[in-house]
């Protein structure tokens, strides 16, 4: 099986901004993390899967937004 190497996900990112692990998280930034949620899901869930389908709109929501 493979394995998700790099994890993230909304509560990680949220954190990261509000502890100031990453206080100037700009646009790419923040789409580079979102891709990477996409990514990781697609690896565990599947392409298909809900969750990833969310994720997928979440990213795409995210960059029109920006």
């Amino acid at each position: 099986y493979r394995q998700v190497r790099n994890p993230i996900d909304l509560r990680t990112m949220r954190q990261r901004v509000r502890c100031a692990k990453q206080p100037n998280l700009n646009r790419e930034a923040l789409l580079r993390l979102l891709t990477l949620m996409v990514d990781n899901s697609k690896i565990y869930n599947g392409e298909k899967h809900l969750v990833t389908q969310s994720a997928e709109e979440l990213r795409r929501l995210a960059h029109d937004f920006m």
